[in-house]
């Protein structure tokens, strides 16, 4: 039987992390933070898979829409997100047994939700997407995915690991990179306590230059997850610093934040600039973490029930907004103009969060609870002196 504790955490879980707090209402303005980094991701693909005229990109990019079609600072949201939430159970591994434990339940909240991803995406591509010929009302990326349907056998060696699985799940990189840090972020957890997070910051800094579409790509988002940490493990001092903030620094701060992360699409950085535009995403990111851990309102705003449930929900919606939009787009049978991509934006969000909650309350939740009692079925080997480390909070 899984515990009231366990419950609350399960509660407060979302795609990027674990829980942090138990007894405030900084978990929830995580949650709510999750929620509309989610809520971006999917604005940013609604957006891209309509078919526009140079001019119109430019306008998108030069307008107040950037900050809500961000997908790219939605994603560093929650790779900051994961090294500041999962920092907690990592400092509180003990022993071997503990680590396990960590181990086991990451696996748990991360790979099933993805396998089920995987497989939605699979059977509504043998089924359902509209393989009729390029219409201009779409973009070519859009195209092909209307396509995609890979081989069983290219299938079964996808569920093995997170990936794109030959863009089968386009989203699943950004699962291979939360897998991968995940076995490293209690190593990268001990450095910092032992020594000093500036370190992971120092050895952050070069490897933003390894080339994406490598095989060590991923280790260019270490800098997101070494500010998730460093915030964790400041967390003392900036509360403190927060609190001494006169109200217009804080506010500067968030303006701040929105602004470095909301810098590389406005300036259209990311491909001819793509080490600085990384920089930007995860200084962005990582200011925004801070102020919305310690600014009460912001912490109050990101707590508000309908926003933390959209972020509790996250993973389900960023797992199934691709194909859902791939679904919409035989509707799309002209150049849309404003009003009508507007419409067709807000279609896709309302499909998607109507339907993540099912995806939520059959896989998701499930396979995280299952997690949290696989673990718990470990405690029995856990030396006696650790015991202190897994009350409350099962991590």
């Amino acid at each position: 039987m899984v515990s009231t504790s366990t419950t609350s955490n399960l509660a407060a879980d979302a795609v990027s992390g674990e829980t942090t707090d138990t007894n405030s209402d900084r978990v929830l303005a995580l949650d709510g933070l999750r929620g509309i980094a989610a809520s971006m991701v999917v604005i940013a693909h609604a957006i891209s898979a309509l078919a526009k005229p140079i001019f119109a990109v430019v306008a998108l990019h030069e307008s107040p829409v950037s900050l809500l079609s961000n997908g790219g600072g939605g994603v560093h949201i929650f790779f900051v997100l994961s090294g500041y939430c999962l920092s907690r159970p990592a400092s509180r591994i003990r022993s071997l047994v503990s680590l396990v434990q960590f181990y086991l339940r990451r696996i748990m909240r991360i790979h099933p939700p993805y396998v089920a991803g995987l497989m939605i995406s699979w059977i509504l591509s043998g089924w359902l997407y509209d393989r009729s010929a390029p219409t201009d009302a779409l973009s070519q990326s859009w195209i092909d995915l209307r396509r995609i349907h890979i081989s069983p056998q290219t299938l079964q060696q996808s569920l093995f690991f997170p990936g794109e699985a030959l863009i089968q799940l386009p989203v699943g990189w950004t699962l291979k990179v939360e897998a991968l840090f995940s076995i490293f972020l209690p190593f990268l957890m001990l450095v910092a306590v032992r020594a000093h997070w500036l370190l992971l910051i120092a050895v952050s800094i070069p490897v933003l230059a390894i080339e994406a579409s490598t095989t060590y790509d991923f280790l260019r988002f270490t800098l997101d997850f070494s500010f998730g940490i460093a915030i964790y493990c400041e967390r003392d001092r900036l509360a403190v610093l927060f609190e001494q903030m006169p109200a217009w620094l804080r506010g500067v701060m968030l303006a701040t934040g929105i602004a470095l992360l909301t810098s590389p699409p406005y300036f259209m950085l990311d491909i001819p600039l793509p080490t600085r535009s990384l920089v930007l995403y995860c200084g962005g990111a990582a200011v925004i973490v801070m102020c919305a851990v310690h600014m009460p309102g912001v912490r109050q705003l990101l707590s508000r029930g309908p926003v933390s449930y959209l972020g509790r929900i996250s993973y389900s919606v960023y797992l199934i907004h691709v194909p859902v939009i791939v679904l919409l787009t035989p509707y799309v049978d002209h150049q849309l103009n404003f009003f009508e991509g507007t419409l067709f934006v807000f279609v896709s969000l309302l499909a998607t969060y109507s339907i993540a909650p099912v995806v939520y309350t059959v896989i998701e939740e499930p396979s995280m609870h299952a997690g949290y009692w696989l673990s718990g079925k470990l405690d029995r080997f856990a030396k006696p002196a650790t015991q202190d480390s897994t009350e409350g909070n099962p991590g």
